[in-house]
């Protein structure tokens, strides 16, 4: 049962072995699978195939209905969204899923996002900063020594997407979000709250694990502390 008022956030190792993966793609759609097919590489057709047989077990277990019955379609600005809902509990969710990290967010007539990249060098990461950063969130990453810019860029990219996400928006609108920066060396938990699209969103980085960066956004100013599950051993 989903409460009104609380995030609930689900992850998953989509290299870890007790994965039942066949268990898992019987759940999606003949679309699902077809997309999953197109990947070249093989861990990244299991990664689809982890996070979005992840996402379906829950939707299932909390609308208690089989997964694989579950249908969904995109509304005007391409997010996804379940196609039939219960008038008055609107099921909002997001997906995201990096390297070997899936992230999924559940909430209740709360429109929200989630966003997880794996922390990694990029050769044009202060192009992107430059890009894609207020001049606040800038200084911040080129005031950085140079060990520590990888966290502090993919700490303040996770909290920019998930606002991105939970709004619809594209990757154009990373700049319409400004947003203050604390030490991202520490794992505990800050909250955020921005301006974007005419609507506030508060927004939380997660730890899932040092060599990944998380956060969730959702609408208005409060945010209640996400419950955090990992998926399978959680799952009931």
């Amino acid at each position: 049962m989903v409460e009104p008022g609380y995030i609930y956030l689900w992850w998953a190792r989509t290299d870890a072995p007790k994965l039942n993966l066949s268990q898992l793609s019987s759940k999606l759609s003949d679309d699902e699978l077809n997309r999953a097919d197109r990947f070249y590489f093989t861990h990244h057709r299991r990664t689809f195939l982890v996070s979005h047989g992840m996402l379906r077990s829950v939707l299932g277990n909390y609308l208690q209905k089989p997964p694989e019955s579950l249908k969904f379609l995109n509304d005007a600005k391409g997010k996804p969204q379940l196609e039939t809902q219960i008038p008055g509990r609107d099921l909002f969710f997001s997906l995201s899923h990096s390297n070997n990290m899936a992230l999924c967010g559940i909430a209740l007539n709360q429109e929200l996002g989630v966003d997880v990249e794996y922390i990694r060098p990029l050769a044009n990461l202060e192009a992107m900063a430059k890009k894609y950063f207020s001049e606040s969130e800038l200084r911040s990453f080129l005031d950085a020594s140079f060990n520590a810019r990888d966290r502090i860029f993919f700490h303040l990219w996770t909290m920019k997407e998930a606002c991105l996400k939970a709004s619809g928006e594209g990757l154009a609108g990373l700049r319409k979000i400004h947003m203050a920066h604390d030490d991202a060396q520490k794992h505990e938990t800050y909250c955020y709250v921005c301006n974007n699209s005419e609507k506030i969103w508060t927004v939380r980085s997660i730890h899932l694990h040092d060599q990944y960066s998380a956060a969730i956004a959702v609408s208005g100013k409060d945010m209640r502390l996400p419950i955090l599950r990992q998926f399978p051993d959680e799952f009931i």
